[in-house]
């Protein structure tokens, strides 16, 4: 009878511009007390840390690097790379995928003074032209779900690695048992034991992998009691070397076995993943379908498509759209650029995975996170070109086939959609704040000054552009309005209407504070932002955006009415209500012939003292 190999993976992530209170507690449960059963165990295991975690741990938990450290030196520890922010591949241009993974692995063998070999694929979200990238940046091997393998076709059992290649650039995969995944850590020591030792052969040694969150390991509900005031993890680790279960490193499994086949893995990534992709009808049809197949079976069916998550959600593929906008830009500047590498290492947090999609945890329905992304974009781009430069840019920012205009002066960028003539993004460079960052979960898209007649919006085409002073003239479709015009300026936004019909109007004024008990001020009277009300004979608006005051003037007295948009986030693990923003509409009755104005003005709060 062969030997029983097994090799622990764990990865552990916290996202990029997430709170430090979190990690800090994440840290506490879970990073530092399984790094003490490392240490104290022996056991051998790889570790992949994301950049995000590593540049906390050097602020905020300097012993746990050094005892990586300690661990690595002694041979305890295999450190493995990835992409420095956990950016998913298929989601950043091909500059940036090597660039962000030789970044990690940079990093990693300069500070501990190991090679570093293998590389965490984020979210296991995998496309078979991959292997070229991870070779450019030095890899030799990465890990990819069992699942993947069924898709494309594999009998399991799978063990040891296997060889891909994509342009003869090839790449090994170590396939990651799922099953172990669900017996780690909730059931007994024993049961993980006889699950190994079902692979046991006859014909030689075999080699099983394991790889999944560290965070599981005490962060978890339940987790910390279990791993570590009732030693689960001791008891595992115990149970399998009684078991006569060795412990072995992913590298030293390359060193002493040949590679288990040739591979081609499809577009794939883990099941569970590829079910969340699934919008609400399409996952009712596939349940339903999985629910009638047994274990064995079920195996072979298919969810839906990481990218799918960018199709669902119109923010999703703004936001995509506008790392890639400025990804083309930045990596188009000059090699001898003084700031280009700057301005690409916060293009390179803002593309961090996390704020794309949503599963278990928030991700997209987290403001704090989308909040991050603008900043860092808007970061980006002032430290590469300053905040000097006005112009207008016509190019499709959100990747749909039809293009939006980029306003930009020394106080702010917009981008402004011209069907709906309102402004997408509002870009306050001195805050480096996007103050119309408002996710609504039917997926309507709301815009400063997105005009309402009926509750439909009233659709534009633009008739003539003109940048000094930046001017934008939009013709509506119907014969409501005779034209909507905006001017832009320093410090200054005005948008004029002229009306043909008497109409019961609204304009959207989508607001996001980042904290749902901020107000804006109507006249005199104090609004809070996660309340809904109404508010008559309204004719200016006031509210701060960091350490910018925004003045928002009406040219008539208007109605105003504040909606609160909530997401409720609920899943096995929790659940929770996250604010995403407030829809401030102003309503008024237009007479034939009026025109009305909105003139919106961006100081400095320190300049009004």
């Amino acid at each position: 009878m062969g030997k029983i190999y097994f090799s622990w993976v764990i990865h552990n992530h916290q996202p990029e511009g997430n709170f430090t209170w979190v990690m800090d507690e994440a840290y506490e449960k879970s990073y530092k007390p399984f790094l003490d059963f490392l240490k104290h165990s022996g056991l051998k295991a790889a570790l992949h840390n994301s950049g995000t975690l590593w540049e906390y741990f050097d602020l905020h938990a300097p012993e746990y690097v050094d005892d990586v450290t300690s661990m690595v030196d002694k041979g305890q520890l295999e450190l493995i790379g990835g992409t420095f922010f956990e950016a998913i591949l298929s989601t950043i241009p091909d500059d940036d995928k090597v660039n962000q993974l030789k970044l990690l692995r940079d990093f990693v063998e300069k500070k501990f003074q190991t090679p570093v070999n293998g590389a965490w694929v984020t979210e296991r979200v995998w496309e078979p032209h991959f292997p070229k990238f991870y070779n450019e940046a030095g890899y030799h091997y990465v890990f990819l779900d069992d699942y993947h393998f069924t898709q494309a076709g594999e009998p399991m059992p799978l063990q040891g690695y296997y060889l891909t290649e994509d342009q003869g650039y090839q790449l090994f995969v170590f396939p990651i048992d799922k099953k172990l995944r669900y017996l780690i850590p909730w059931h007994s020591p024993e049961e993980v034991l006889n699950y190994l030792k079902s692979f046991s052969s006859e014909c030689g040694d075999v080699y099983i992998l394991y790889a999944d969150d560290g965070e599981k390991f005490g962060l978890w509900q339940g987790t910390h009691e279990l791993c570590y005031e009732e030693k689960y993890l001791d008891k595992l680790l115990s149970t399998l070397l009684q078991g006569g279960v060795e412990i072995i490193l992913p590298g030293e499994v390359l060193e002493k076995t040949n590679c288990s086949g040739l591979v081609y893995l499809p577009t794939c990534t883990y099941p569970e993943m590829a079910e969340w992709s699934l919008d609400e009808v399409s996952y009712e049809r596939y349940r339903q379908v999985k629910e009638k197949l047994t274990e064995s079976e079920a195996i072979w069916l298919h969810g839906g498509f990481w990218r799918r998550f960018l199709k669902s959600h119109p923010e999703s593929r703004w936001m995509y759209g506008r790392v890639v906008s400025l990804s083309r830009y930045l990596n188009n500047l000059a090699p001898r650029h003084p700031r280009k590498n700057k301005a690409l290492m916060e293009l390179y947090r803002a593309e961090a995975n996390d704020v794309f999609w949503h599963g278990v945890f928030g991700g997209l329905y987290l403001s704090h996170l989308r909040r991050n992304l603008y900043h860092r974009l808007i970061r980006a781009i002032t430290t590469a070109d300053g905040t000097k430069k006005s112009y207008i840019d016509l190019q499709d920012f959100d990747l749909d086939g039809s293009e939006e205009l980029k306003v930009a002066n020394d106080t702010y960028h917009v981008f402004v959609e011209p069907q709906t003539a309102s402004i997408r993004e509002f870009d306050l460079l001195r805050a480096e704040e996007n103050m119309l960052d408002v996710l609504d979960p039917k997926g309507e898209v709301h815009g400063l000054f997105l005009d309402k007649w009926h509750g439909h919006a009233v659709n534009y085409t633009i008739a003539t552009r003109e940048l000094k002073p930046a001017k934008l003239v939009f013709h509506p479709e119907n014969d409501l309005l005779l034209e909507k015009v905006f001017t832009f300026e320093s410090g200054f936004l005005e948008v004029t209407y002229k009306f043909l019909k008497e109409s019961e109007f609204v304009v959207e004024i989508p607001v996001n504070l980042w904290n749902p008990s901020a107000e804006i001020t109507a006249g005199n009277q104090a609004l809070p932002l996660n309340e809904e009300a109404q508010i008559m004979n309204v004719q200016d608006l006031h509210w701060d955006v960091g350490v910018e005051h925004i003045d928002l003037v009406f040219s008539k007295r208007i109605n105003i009415k504040l909606e609160p948009i909530q997401i409720l986030h609920e899943s096995g693990l929790f659940k929770e209500v996250t604010y995403q923003g407030t829809i401030v509409t102003a309503q008024f009755n237009a007479r034939g012939g009026e025109e009305f104005s909105a003139k919106l003005y961006v100081s400095e709060k320190t300049e009004r003292g």
